[in-house]
């Protein structure tokens, strides 16, 4: 019965796929596949390379037996499937296959009218859903399937009555109202034959319209980008279909469209860093927004890409946005929609048609280009390895080489000599020393005339000069090779626009001043050394990511005005380059990641291959396709990676969650006793990709060798997957899988509203200064020193923004938070600080004081902490080292103890103190939504009732210092005036300080201001909040009125709310 079942089946499949016209293969969806005797049935019926055939399974084991068995079939995919689940929450692309077929799985399901919606959901317009179903009820089926649970699971009694089985009629009536055409359904009711026992093969054919033809749903898409022709175009397309286009990135909204357009007065750099600059607040914007459902970034180009030979030269100005894109989706995937590439020759109504389209596809395709109406979709693809003749450079030529005193740039001069040069320059912006020296000398002496010449490349006049000393002096220039090194890594959430400009000068503004100067001479290549990072993304490296696929797109642009030009995307280079410099770590943690380091001459020959090939553009990498595989275990990977993974054998069968199903969902599902072991296996996944290697559950994986970096990429991945605001401290005090498991379970539960509720009438415990129970309690002694200026506050008060505004006057040194004041000497400080991140304040004002890097300032604290120097002499030596400058301290804690607040009075003469102060609801809200609890060392309680004491023990214990104290030596200042009248409220500090009034204190997000971490990678010392916005925002003021709180405040918190002059409503 099964084997002519199938058959069937088979037959009906086959001939859908025959109806499709040939061209692109059949796509082939098998739903509950199960021991997969329907899948063999069906996939030997038709022919091949005319169908791709996605297997999927409830069963991670079936799944697993289905891959060995079929195994030489590179047109099967596998993977786990809940049908039950929509598509969007699967993470399956809908509107995909051609055929959906399940084979008596649908009946199984509680909801058939639901579950046949999500199988059509997934049909492209037009596509086939064929189920093979039982019509008919009989005894022995309920006598064997009757005794398992799932045969009654069923919810839809209304549709099925008291049987799970459907009369082959009520299926056509249900097909029909679920948006289905019937067209076939055998054996035909009419005949009254019961060729199949019972069973029956129905047919529908889906009436999805496509993306364009779709309506679009209500919601919010906002449009940022005034200058894109297409912004008035798509506005006016949304507005008519009922979306809202209106509010900035910050705000809720269900996509967020940021649209670039070409810059015509201005040069490709200028216009690169424009449009970088201007995606880059947008997207810190939606970062520090943090909303529950945070809409998807959607960056948009026109002609930025090479898509057809009719296209123009692209823009590389735009070409920037690529790969500062690919950097905001795998940093922040929670927030990315994609990349979309704008038709430049078509119409604006067309292309805003097109893109609202493609957006509503909703499938996996995150880079897309738009020609002539046409969706086109970027595929990463082997280039081929057949050998190519060896380069022959002509003896009485000159190559140029910038960047030719850096490592890559002495092999590049080797590979030029091997290969027969006769003469090469090489510049840089330093003269030879080391090894570049030695390297230099051997070239020499092997008859190789080699010239050394100091060049800011960034600088067009100094290009210029060089070039005309080389056409002056040497034989003519024939070839250009282009090496800038220079990285300057960080995640976007805390980039300071210096670090991009710092990458985008030797890279971006270089290589367009060397286009610019040799347009004129007779080349036989120019060549820029890229890198992977452009074509593929790299956490981290948005600045070099954006400047590389600049570089890809000025090689591009040269060829099709007929110049030479290649880029080539280069991974790692072994024993030179970026990736060694950096050291071994970074190195290894590539190697983690499945990016192999190359040997110079091994990549070198490949370069010989693009050159001798006449290519535009070439990536060339070392990698491990399994570890990149393994690495997006989880989740279906990228569209752009579909062929080259496809045959790569990558085993997903850690559960259901690693096939779709995101790891809160599955948690908040599991049973209760299993909920920890689902956060286990999710770590261990986490661990393996950011480490490289298996974690047991029991090891503590912190003590071995888990660097800071790792420690913030496991917290960016935590914040992504559960949606938890994680601190380090928390990696650190929860060091094994197993601890970490258990705590992020019971952060969880909390915030699904699992955790004990609030018992009104006790009192959390108050968190103390740091470990204030740790420090001595001597007296301080000797002659008081001259005191700093004490910014006062309750966390979470926005004192973040007014420390970082009085860092920008000429007269003040307003580092991040010190946290000294608690302690009576620096190893106390240390011991009380547990070594914590917390200890980066100091780190980082020795760094701006002293001119240090991260190494030589940790390195110099260390030596502080073994003198141990008592707080006073700590603060004298920063006072010394900031002369003019006077010290400003601003650190949250210490207003939490009012013996800290009397401790600085007998430490210090004439110290100043700025109170700042916040409506109690706002800061009651912040501190909840960021889990300060957590920074405190208060975890486990109610959050708010700590949040409550904690603001009305700190604004207490200031009213109290202030009315003890020379009311001249204190000041209020109120945040929700900070924020609407900010230059009054920092006129009056300037003359309660004595210092005259800066036009810089009211630029707060301005470089320069300490706003960064220690480390590249480290998260930002103060509120991490505080890079999310580019300006002060007045309508934060008003946070406050928009609170809930679960409970009213304490009569005692009340009276310091109204005595500080806060209206409490509610």
């Amino acid at each position: 019965y099964a084997r002519a079942a199938n058959s069937v089946v088979a037959e009906a499949v086959a001939r859908v796929i025959e109806s499709i016209p040939e061209g692109a293969p059949a796509r082939i969806l098998e739903v509950g596949g199960g021991t997969a005797a329907t899948t063999e049935s069906v996939i030997a019926r038709l022919p091949r390379g005319r169908f791709e055939y996605l297997f999927t399974d409830l069963s991670p084991q079936l799944v697993a037996r289905a891959r060995q068995k079929f195994t030489g079939r590179p047109e099967l995919r596998y993977r786990v499937l809940d049908a039950e689940r929509s598509p969007r929450v699967e993470r399956l692309a809908p509107r995909q296959f051609d055929v959906v077929l399940a084979a008596n799985v649908v009946h199984a399901t509680r909801d058939l009218a639901a579950t046949v919606a999500n199988l059509d959901a997934l049909l492209a317009p037009g596509g086939m859903l064929v189920l093979l179903e039982a019509v008919r009820a009989s005894t022995w089926a309920d006598l064997i399937f009757g005794l398992l649970e799932e045969w009654w699971r069923f919810t839809d009694t209304e549709l099925r009555g008291s049987h799970p089985l459907l009369p082959a009629q009520s299926w056509r009536d249900l097909l029909e109202r679920c948006g289905l055409d019937p067209v076939a359904l055998l054996p035909r009711p009419e005949t009254g034959e019961d060729l199949l026992h019972g069973q029956a093969v129905l047919v529908g054919r889906s009436r999805g319209r496509s993306a364009a033809q779709r309506p679009l749903p209500a919601g919010r898409w906002l449009v940022v980008g005034e200058g894109a022709p297409e912004a008035p175009a798509l506005e006016s397309l949304l507005g008519a279909r009922g979306v809202s286009v209106q509010g900035v990135a910050s705000e809720p909204a269900d996509n967020v469209l940021f649209l670039a357009s070409p810059l015509q007065d201005v040069e490709a750099p200028v216009a690169a860093a424009r449009h970088c600059k201007s995606a880059l607040d947008v997207v810190q914007r939606m970062i520090g927004a943090a909303l529950p459902s945070p809409p998807r970034l959607w960056v948009v180009t026109s002609g930025a890409q090479p898509v057809t030979p009719a296209d123009p030269p692209v823009d590389p100005a735009q070409a920037a946005l690529w790969g500062l894109g690919r950097v905001i989706g795998l940093e922040h995937p929670e927030l990315w929609g994609g990349l979309v590439d704008l038709d430049p020759t078509g119409a604006p109504e067309e292309n805003a048609r097109a893109l609202a389209g493609h957006i509503l596809e909703a499938d996996r395709e995150s880079q897309a280009a738009i020609r002539a109406g046409a969706r086109w979709v970027a595929r990463l693809a082997r280039a081929g390895e057949e050998p190519g003749a060896r380069l022959q450079f002509r003896a009485d030529a000159t190559y140029l080489v910038t960047g030719g005193l850096g490592g890559l740039g002495i092999e590049v001069a080797r590979w030029l000599a091997r290969g027969g040069a006769g003469h090469i320059v090489l510049a840089g912006r330093r003269a030879p020393e080391g090894r570049s020296a030695d390297a230099v000398r051997d070239l020499k002496r092997a008859g190789a005339d080699v010239v050394i010449r100091r060049l800011d490349v960034s600088q067009a006049e100094e290009v210029e000069a060089v070039l005309s000393e080389i056409r002056a002096s040497l034989p003519p220039l024939c070839g250009v090779l282009h090496c800038p090194g220079v990285l300057d890594d960080g995640v976007l959430a805390s980039a300071d626009w210096s670090r991009f400009a710092r990458v985008f000068a030797p890279k971006v503004d270089g290589s367009w001043n060397l286009h610019r100067a040799t347009r004129s001479d007779p080349l036989d290549f120019f060549v820029l050394f890229s890198s992977i990072a452009g074509l593929m993304g790299s956490p981290g490296q948005g600045n070099h990511a954006a400047a590389n696929a600049f570089l890809d797109a000025l090689a591009d642009a040269r060829r099709s005005r007929g110049l030479p030009g290649l880029s080539v995307g280069w991974g790692g280079w072994g024993e030179t380059g970026a990736a060694v410099k950096v050291g071994t770590d970074v190195a290894r943690r590539l190697e983690s990641r499945g990016f192999r380091l190359m040997s110079p001459r091994g990549a070198l020959a490949a370069l010989d291959h693009a050159l001798a090939r006449g290519r535009r553009y070439l990536a060339v990498v070392s990698l491990d396709w399994e570890t990149i595989a393994r690495a997006g275990a989880g989740a279906a990977p990228p569209a752009f990676l579909g062929e080259v993974l496809e045959n790569t054998r990558c085993a997903r069968e850690d559960g259901p969650e690693a096939a779709g199903t995101g790891p809160v969902e599955t948690f908040l599902a599991a049973p209760a006793s299993e909920r920890t072991g689902v956060l286990e296996r999710y770590l261990a996944r986490l661990l393996r990709r950011v480490t490289g290697t298996e974690v047991a559950p029991a090891a503590d994986f912190v003590a071995t060798g888990f660097d800071s970096l790792m420690v913030i990429e496991v917290v960016q991945a935590l914040k992504r997957d559960l949606a938890l605001v994680i601190y380090p401290r928390e990696i650190y005090e929860h060091p094994t899988v197993a601890a970490l498991a258990a705590h992020l379970a019971a952060e969880l539960l909390r915030l699904g509203g699992q955790a004990p509720e609030r018992a009104v009438e006790t009192e959390a415990a108050l968190p103390a200064a740091p470990a204030a129970a740790r420090r001595s309690r001597s007296r301080p002694t000797g002659p008081r020193v001259p005191g700093p200026v004490f910014v006062l506050s309750s966390p979470r008060s926005g004192s973040t923004l007014l420390r970082v505004m009085l860092a920008g006057h000429p007269d003040l040194f307003s580092p991040p938070e010190l946290h000294l004041l608690s302690y009576d000497d620096l190893r106390a400080w240390h011991e009380g600080l547990d070594g914590s991140f917390l200890e980066e304040g100091l780190q980082r004002a020795l760094m701006e004081l002293e001119n240090l890097d991260a190494a030589a300032s940790r390195a110099r604290l260390d030596g502080l902490i073994e003198a141990n120097p008592t707080t006073a002499e700590v603060y004298e030596l920063l006072r010394e080292l900031a002369r003019p400058r006077r010290l400003v301290d601003k650190s949250p804690t210490y207003a939490l103890a009012a013996e800290t607040l009397r401790r600085s009075e007998e430490l210090f003469e004439g110290a100043r103190y700025v109170h700042l102060v916040r409506h109690p609801y706002a800061v009651l809200e912040s501190f909840v939504r960021m889990r300060m609890d957590q920074v405190v060392g208060a975890g486990g309680g109610d959050r708010y009732e700590l949040a409550e004491q904690t603001w009305a023990a700190s604004n207490r214990n200031m009213l109290e210092f202030r009315r003890s104290g020379d009311p001249a030596r204190h000041h209020l200042v109120r945040y929700e005036e900070l924020v609407t009248m900010p230059d009054r409220v920092m006129g009056g500090v300037c003359d309660f300080l004595g210092v005259p009034f800066s036009e810089e204190l009211l630029r707060p997000y301005d470089p320069g201001r300490m706003t960064d971490g220690v480390h590249p990678w480290s998260m930002p010392i103060d509120d991490p909040n505080f890079r999310s916005r580019n300006r002060i925002e007045p309508a934060l003021a008003e946070a406050w009125r928009s609170v809930e709180l679960p409970a009213p405040l304490r009569a005692s918190t009340a009276d310091v709310a109204l005595e500080l002059g806060y209206a409490l409503p509610r």
